[in-house]
């Protein structure tokens, strides 16, 4: 079941990651044509499509070079991160000021929840990066002595990426002069437009090369995911098909030698991540919600055994190098009281308010959904629908409701 939570939180994520790729591919012609372009869904939905296949592409055919990607990625992202940076602490001609950097949260706060609970949601942005450490579990069969090596990364990728998010995320909010571009801008990409105004000369004059170029690092840096993240994805479905756990497994375990990939798991997963990709095409609320969904299922995914190991005195878990002793106990509690606390906000809007609803009153109230035929089954002869017998029926039971209330 677990290894099943966290594919399907994995999926989304790939969804996710194609989607922004896609948009910040868009945002750079974008960039160019400020006055004139009009952005629409099928021009993100190409730019997936285009990115997706030709991740898959890459992974099928030349497999063996998909770690050089990673150490492009690297680059990029370290040094990449550290340009724009400064760019973005060095170039603007105005900055905010510090009263909006650090107290202005509550005067632009524009969610309708109170500052707090709209903090505690805001929560799901930077919870993406569980993304991270978890993509570096998935490779672990593929580390020469992952007992040290794997807390090792991930530990290190927290601590660089605390420091890079809090360092790049000060200098962005600096840059920010008009806030109010980016609630209804040219484009659903906001750091877009961040970019616009921090590359901007005198007078506002716009430096289409400038944004540009941020967005260039952006796109390679999320290029070189895209690859990594299918691979990742595409090999935990293969490991679910070689353990039986899926239909088809033995379809889908398949390794092809000359190739050294399982192709038709990396095929199948592309598969799925196109029919997700569509889905803005129609409605791009439903494609948030799956999207913030892989955070609810990746933590619930690490939830079940941090519950079940504490359960059972973490006797069952083997004792690696950096074992924690009585001590896990408590980094473990933590972990899942966080993860219960923030999946139930993450669902708020709608769990909470449909839950309280349906406990103060439609519990008893709620009569259930209504059918406009009423079918009668007998003996020998097919169900007939009595319409007019339906709507005497609902009439005289809304009636008897209404009686109910009015003696209540």
């Amino acid at each position: 079941m677990l290894p099943g939570i966290n594919f399907y939180g994995w999926i989304f994520a790939l969804a996710s990651l194609m989607q922004i790729s896609s948009n910040v591919a868009v945002s750079m012609y974008a960039v160019y044509h400020l006055d004139t372009y009009v952005s629409q869904p099928y021009h993100v939905f190409i730019g997936y499509l285009l990115i997706l296949w030709g991740s898959a592409f890459f992974i099928v055919f030349a497999n063996k070079y998909a770690p050089h990607t990673q150490h492009v990625g690297t680059f990029f992202v370290i040094v990449g991160g550290i340009v724009t940076i400064i760019i973005l602490a060095a170039m603007p001609k105005r900055h905010a000021t510090n009263h909006f950097v650090w107290s202005s949260f509550n005067e632009n706060n524009a969610t309708g929840w109170s500052g707090g609970v709209a903090f505690l949601l805001g929560v799901l942005n930077g919870a993406f990066t569980i993304g991270t450490p978890d993509s570096v579990t998935h490779m672990a069969e593929e580390m020469g002595h992952p007992r040290k090596d794997l807390p090792k990364a991930i530990m290190l990728q927290i601590t660089l990426g605390f420091v890079f998010a809090f360092c790049f995320a000060v200098a962005l909010s600096y840059a920010i002069t008009d806030i109010t571009a980016l609630q209804g801008g040219f484009n659903t990409f906001p750091l877009t437009n961040i970019y616009v105004q921090a590359t901007a000369g005198d007078n506002g004059v716009r430096n289409p090369g400038a944004a540009f170029g941020l967005l260039f690092i952006m796109l390679i840096c999320t290029l070189t995911c895209c690859v990594g993240l299918t691979l990742t994805v595409s090999r935990t479905y293969w490991a679910l098909a070689r353990d039986n756990a899926v239909p088809l497994s033995a379809f889908f375990g398949r390794v092809n030698e000359r190739l050294s990939c399982p192709v038709w798991s990396t095929l199948f997963v592309c598969v799925l991540a196109t029919g997700i990709g569509a889905i803005p095409l129609g409605s791009p609320t439903a494609f948030l919600a799956i999207a913030g969904s892989f955070v609810v299922l990746t933590t619930i995914s690490y939830a079940i055994p941090f519950t079940a190991n504490m359960l059972s005195g973490r006797k069952y878990f083997p004792k690696g190098p950096f074992h924690l002793g009585r001590a896990g106990y408590a980094v473990n509690g933590l972990a899942v009281l966080f993860i219960v606390l923030f999946d139930v906000l993450f669902c708020f809007r709608t769990v909470a308010i449909t839950g309280l609803w349906w406990a103060a009153h439609a519990v008893k109230h709620y009569p259930g959904p209504k059918v406009m035929a009423l079918y009668i089954e007998t003996d020998g002869v097919a169900p007939v629908a009595t319409e007019k017998s339906s709507a005497s029926a609902m009439a005289t039971e809304l009636k008897q409701k209404e009686a109910e209330n009015l003696r209540s």
